[in-house]
């Protein structure tokens, strides 16, 4: 742009004989900035004009460029050594120069520039110099329109569009810009990978405009908070990405991921309400010689070790969690196709009727039995499943498998059996539960199918439709782990719901003294759910003390270690036959 600038300027002055030319910019405020960018014929002659010019500070509006960038048309001064208003008097009669003129350069109606010419006559408003002038004007404004386009392409190229700061691919320019400094000073740097926590909640529940804004306050937050010399950059969706260089050791690292934390446990103002943030964080350290992807790589690594230990937490990476990665990658590869294998195992655990002991239900749990490992605990899998895509078809398994067992379990038991995201957003689970109960001739009234709360944040309206054709096909509906955080009793009054089942923290804070917020929250959600009609059911029984409790609190249904754990499918049918527990739980339990 400016080699634009400079080649209309000296092309103008040679054709018009004018010995001095210069380039003016409009400043951010109005004001008027002069360039490098300059004309002279005779640089000896005129180097005190030239220096007095640089010297110079035109407010807006003022001077013969500034009249023509507030106007938009040219300025004129017939005799700059006598007009009051030029400063620059004197040093125009040392130059040579006696009539001034200024015209603007635009970009459509916008002014971007002004090129100031002097003659050494003098100067009065011209139309033929006006024509020229104006098609100068118009060639310089397309040249720089297109600079303006391709600097723009350039930025959104190398920029997060939402917030401003620099993406995936800047960064990792800077990077390696950084780690050919870390090789010459012999310093470490840091990536600090975070994600924020829960933002899918956010996003879900408060709507996508209010997720953007928090996105935009986090990111403002985290520029304006950390070091001048460390560079904040988005990834998209909820990870953002710091590179932090010049450290002495790695302890410098956590006390930067630790900055990091205080500066978002601080609420960030969100459309017009205050907001707390947190988020899992992953370090990974160089110094220098590894592949800037690589670094990422082991960052993103750490952040996940950090979010697996629990929210709002950090982890440093080391070698041992990319074993774990390549474990998890392998064992999610090893689960494709483990139904079909026959490597998947129904067990179920009994409900019990708290005011008999005798059993009401069956809690459907899926098994899988590695072909070298043995039993995979769910807590391994079933995350592999999810992150994977295939829990649907394992969620598919499970309920066929369910329904083929319930056929030979007492009629007066009924299977409940969950529902993950995945399966409710399938627009067929509707036909898939009916064609389950079909094929193995089981009454839909034996089947509940259970939710979790955070479900129900993810497209309540689509969700609720999903429900309310799910309870058309005769089975019932539960609400699994409610008062796990996210719970409202409006899900009570709004969704189709027979079964309410308390999380097992409720029962665990009755193991150690009678805690009286338990108790009372217990207590009331009982005679809500009573109220409602809905069956309810603790979970997480595992002492007669607390058995002795919730039969007081008025709890009817409940389920835990201390009636069975779960049992495989052959097994439970044998339980069931009895109708009550074992013996020996019998005794307890009474």
């Amino acid at each position: 742009m400016d080699e634009a600038y400079a080649k209309c300027l000296d092309l103008l002055c040679e054709h018009e004989g004018w010995p001095l030319g210069h380039v003016y910019l409009p400043g951010d405020d109005g004001s008027v900035r002069s360039t490098e960018i300059w004309h002279v014929a005779d640089r000896a002659r005129s180097m005190a004009f030239v220096e007095a010019t640089k010297r110079l500070t035109l407010a807006k509006g003022v001077g013969l460029a500034g009249r023509a960038l507030v106007s938009g048309e040219p300025a004129w001064i017939a005799d700059v050594r006598k007009d009051p208003s030029f400063p620059r008097a004197a040093q125009a009669a040392q130059a040579g120069v006696v009539g001034g003129m200024a015209f603007p350069v635009k970009v459509g109606d916008e002014v971007v520039g002004a090129i100031e010419t002097f003659s050494p006559q003098r100067m009065k408003p011209n139309p033929r110099l006006v024509r020229i002038l104006n098609q100068v004007g118009v060639q310089l404004g397309r040249v720089i329109e297109r600079d303006q386009h391709q600097r723009d392409l350039a930025y959104r190229a190398l920029h997060d569009e939402l917030t401003g700061l620099p993406n995936r691919t800047l960064l990792l320019e800077h990077v390696a810009t950084a780690q050919a400094r870390a090789r010459r000073s012999g310093e470490v740097l840091a990536l600090l990978l975070l994600d924020i926590d829960n933002f899918k909640l956010t996003n879900d529940a408060l709507g996508h405009e209010t997720g953007d804004q928090m996105l935009r306050a986090v990111g403002e937050r985290l520029s304006t908070g950390m070091r001048a010399m460390d560079i904040v950059a988005r990834f998209g969706g909820d990870e953002f990405v710091i590179l932090c260089e010049g450290l002495k050791d790695e302890d410098e690292a956590d006390a930067l991921a630790r900055r990091v934390q205080f500066l978002l446990q601080q609420q960030v103002s969100v459309d017009d309400r205050w907001m707390s943030v947190s988020a899992s964080i992953g370090i990974a350290i160089g110094s220098g010689g590894e592949a800037a992807e690589d670094l990422l790589r082991d960052a993103d690594t750490a952040m996940y070790a950090a979010k697996r230990r629990a929210r709002g937490t950090t982890a440093r990476f080391d070698a041992s969690m990319r074993e774990e990665i390549s474990e998890r990658l392998r064992l999610a590869d090893e689960l494709v196709g483990a139904a079909a294998r026959g490597e998947l195992r129904l067990y179920l655990q009994p409900i019990i009727d708290l005011d008999n002991n005798r059993l009401k239900a069956f809690e459907a749990l899926v098994r899988w039995e590695h072909p070298l490992h043995g039993l995979v605990p769910p807590g391994v899998f079933i995350p592999l499943a999810e992150d994977s895509g295939i829990i649907g078809e394992i969620g598919t398994w499970v309920l066929r498998e369910s329904a083929r067992w319930a056929a030979q379990i007492h009629p007066g038991v009924y299977l409940s059996v969950n529902l993950s995201t995945r399966q409710l957003e399938d627009p067929l689970i509707g036909e898939t539960v009916r064609q389950a109960l079909e094929d193995f001739e089981v009454p839909p009234g034996r089947l509940t199918l259970e939710i979790t709360e955070s479900v129900l944040l993810d497209g309540q309206a689509e969700q609720l439709a999903r429900l309310e054709a799910l309870r058309a096909t005769g089975a019932r509906i539960s609400l699994d782990d409610f008062g796990t955080g996210y719970s409202s009793l409006s899900y009570l009054q709004d969704l189709p719901l027979d079964v309410l089942k308390l999380d097992m923290s409720f029962a665990a804070r009755l193991i150690d003294g009678d805690d009286p917020h338990a108790s009372t929250i217990i207590r009331t959600v009982a005679s809500l759910a009573k109220g409602l009609g809905l069956d309810f059911v603790v979970e997480g029984i595992e002492t007669t003390d607390q058995l002795a409790r919730l039969r007081a609190l008025g709890c009817p249904l409940g389920q835990g270690y201390l009636f069975a754990k779960p049992l495989p499918a052959n097994e439970a049918v044998v339980f069931a036959s009895a109708g009550r527990p074992g013996a020996g739980v019998q005794q307890q339990a009474a």
